[in-house]
């Protein structure tokens, strides 16, 4: 018996590692297991919790923000001095005039706030005014009454609809609107009413924020009353929310409440008293539990492997074939894949050893089909940045058209056409990431036409190309948006008209392209932040969105054999210099 046993160990490495640690190592690995679930199962469920209040305190202050903007745009037309000299009672200007004049600085208002759907002004006098092209409802949701209503009251009154504008034919969805009472600076009477709304999908927009798979996050205002049209308001999860929110007393800092199955946070809006309201499911929060149990016997199971491949009590018999491995493994992560082991044992150790070296050619034939991959992945990611078009100019330049046309100035109309028919077809290039000179110059110069037409009167341009390079090739896509960055941020907000050079020139090595103007420049520190913007992504902001664009496009194609040089000066201008060496030809 005494023999058996013997053989059963000399012949199993396994029986023989299970012997000597098994019970030295189960139970303080099962006790320190335990003990870093629980605390980091506990740790992250606060975490998670905290990471959800920030996110509800962040759509608080954007929410408060906006209700703050939508009642201060109400008290801006209120107090508008060109729209009350037009609407009060008195007024000498005919109606269809003061109408024009007020929809006119309604638009100048709204301009500055996108996430505002339209502005909406009635009077005593006859004047309704709007500062979007929407006609007017057949049928308003403001009725008479409501309208008669709002100019007694002394406080802003509040509006839901889930059908559209309350005045305007507008597209569909909700709005939330505030509407306030107008008054005639020549009585002192309230003369109308002025009324600010918000399209409900850019509420659901900032309310939309991850607080847990299932989490919810609402608007109620100061009744307690869903103020969100696209939230449904009879499901369990809100009708649980509002029946809390009903009974507890919500101050000035974040409320929590634990109500069994998950967590409710409540912020009250300090400008206007209403108040977010989020519920997080405590399965979010615990969510991560068994993936952290699954780490944790991985790293036990590890921590015990470890132990018993360094352990002293393991004989030199034991250790010589696994540094033997350990050299096979070393020179597999150094690249060597595939290369034979020797096999002396014919246990476990020996088992192990042919599995290794099977799994070093697995390993080898993997990393080679990642590298392709990673090929493709940044092959598609450069289409996906080459795809991007600024949807602004084309519905700019179409509107222009469409101005020309009403016009009648039919001859503008086909050259603006033709550029901008240009400007996409070299844009395309038929999926080429690589073109010559002579096109990027032709996309470009399609561009600067269509831009001149449009903004004839605030700048010039010269554009020179030296014949020699015009065969080059070179990444496509490169003066267009550095172009556009000129004249959107230097020239546009020029108070003279500037000049705009554009030149490319044979370079010793390669191409230069320069791009100059006498714009606004920049400050020393807005410069900076550019630079290091392009260098280490720090600070990256959406102005400086397309030359960082221009910026990778062209080390990547280039393997960064290709220089980029920013100068600029405040009240002087701005000058880009590329440097790209002579990599292929077409």
């Amino acid at each position: 018996m005494k023999n058996k046993i013997k053989g059963v160990f000399l012949h199993s490495l396994g029986n023989r590692l299970f012997l000597y640690f098994t019970l030295l190592m189960a139970v303080p690995l099962m006790l320190v297991g335990f003990l870093v679930y629980t605390i980091s199962v506990s740790h992250i469920s606060d975490m998670a919790l905290q990471s959800s209040t920030q996110i509800i305190e962040k759509v608080s202050g954007d929410m408060d923000s906006l209700l703050t903007d939508m009642v201060y745009i109400a008290r801006l037309v209120d107090n508008d001095m060109l729209i009350e000299q037009v609407t009060q009672q008195n007024a000498s200007a005919p109606l269809d005039q003061a109408r024009r004049t007020t929809e006119d600085r309604l638009r100048a208002i709204n301009e500055f706030r996108t996430d505002v759907e339209s502005i909406y002004v009635r009077t005593d006098r006859g004047v309704e005014a709007k500062s979007r092209y929407f006609p007017l409802r057949d049928d308003p949701l403001l009725t008479d009454g409501e309208y008669e209503r709002i100019k007694t009251r002394t406080y802003d009154e509040w509006f839901v609809s889930d059908g559209g504008s309350l005045v305007l034919d507008n597209r569909d969805g909700g709005v939330l609107a505030v509407a306030a009472a107008l008054t005639d600076a020549s009585t002192g009477r309230p003369n109308g009413v002025v009324l600010v709304e918000v399209r409900q999908d850019t509420l659901q927009e900032m309310l939309n924020v991850n607080i847990g798979r299932e989490g919810t996050v609402f608007l109620l205002n100061a009744q307690n009353e869903l103020m969100s049209a696209v939230i449904d308001g009879g499901s369990e999860v809100v009708r649980t929310a509002l029946a809390v929110s009903a009974r507890t007393a919500i101050g000035a800092q974040l409320c929590v409440v634990d109500n069994k199955q998950s967590m409710l946070l409540f912020q009250r809006l300090p400008s206007s008293s209403w108040v977010i309201a989020g519920v997080v499911p405590k399965s979010f929060l615990r969510q991560n539990g068994k993936l952290i149990l699954s780490s944790i016997l991985l790293i036990a199971g590890l921590a015990f492997l470890c132990n018993i491949a360094v352990s002293k009590r393991l004989r030199d018999y034991e250790l010589r074939p696994i540094r033997d491995m350990i050299t096979y493994v070393r020179a597999v992560r150094d690249g060597r894949f595939g290369a034979p082991i020797a096999v002396v044992r014919d246990d476990e150790i020996g088992e192990l050893a042919k599995n290794i070296q099977s799994m070093s050619e697995r390993i080898g034939s993997l990393m080679r089909a990642v590298k392709e991959e990673q090929e493709q992945l940044r092959a598609a990611e450069f289409k996906a940045m080459q795809a991007q078009i600024n949807p602004h100019f084309l519905y700019n330049t179409l509107d222009s058209i469409a101005w020309l046309s009403r016009d009648g100035k039919n001859q503008s109309v086909v050259e603006m056409v033709q550029a901008l028919t240009t400007f996409f077809r070299t844009g395309l290039s038929r999926g080429r990431d690589i073109i010559t000179v002579a096109e990027e110059v032709r996309h470009v110069r399609s561009y600067l036409t269509i831009q001149k037409m449009r903004y004839d009167q605030q700048f010039d341009y010269m554009l020179y190309v030296d014949p020699t390079v015009e065969s080059c090739a070179v990444p496509k896509l490169i003066l267009q948006p550095l172009v556009e960055n000129a004249l959107y941020h230097g020239i546009k907000t020029c108070a003279h008209k500037c000049m705009l050079f554009i030149n490319v020139l044979a370079a010793e090595d390669g191409v230069l392209f320069e791009i100059l103007d006498n714009g606004v420049g920049m400050s020393p520190e807005k410069l900076e932040e550019l630079q290091n913007t392009l260098e280490r992504r720090e600070g990256k902001r959406a102005e400086s969105f397309g030359m960082v664009n221009v910026y990778d496009r062209i080390r990547s194609l280039t393997r960064g054999r290709f220089s980029f040089r920013i100068q600029s000066e405040q009240g002087i201008g701005t000058s880009i210099t590329i440097r790209i060496s002579r990599f292929m030809e077409e």
